[in-house]
């Protein structure tokens, strides 16, 4: 079975005031497939389509970079990125990565593109072909 890794930032379905309620356009889409979520959270969905395992990973403007990192390259790559440098890793001193944000104390920064996350880290930037270790 293969499997496949999305990364979408969701857009909101707006009601008669033009609010935005907890609705999707992905939420909508994917109601709409004759396809039954194994996962179904508000940052995370999961689903096959024939032999194909769906991995949908919701992020938000300000959470993009961090998430799509996480996703690209591999695994050993991205754990080493979240891992804080005293312990091997390449996370700075300061800085924290919980619940799909990077943190420097209680404040949540903003990490919009994969280069402002290597910026933060104080790295050039790596291409995903290139995040092997």
């Amino acid at each position: 079975m293969g499997d496949i890794e999305i990364v979408a930032i969701p857009k909101p379905v707006l009601n008669l005031f033009g609010e935005p309620t907890e609705r999707t356009e992905i939420d909508i889409a994917l109601g709409q497939w004759s396809i039954s979520l194994t996962k179904n959270g508000p940052k995370y969905k999961q689903f096959t389509l024939g032999s194909t395992q769906i991995d949908l990973f919701l992020a938000t403007e300000d959470n993009w970079g961090l998430i799509y990192m996480l996703r690209t390259g591999s695994p050993e790559f991205s754990k080493r990125m979240v891992t804080p440098a005293a312990w091997g890793g390449y996370l700075p001193a300061g800085l924290k990565v919980d619940n799909g944000r990077v943190w420097y104390g209680s404040a949540a920064l903003p990490v919009p593109e994969e280069t402002k996350l290597f910026e933060l880290w104080g790295m050039p930037y790596v291409d995903p072909t290139a995040r092997c270790s």
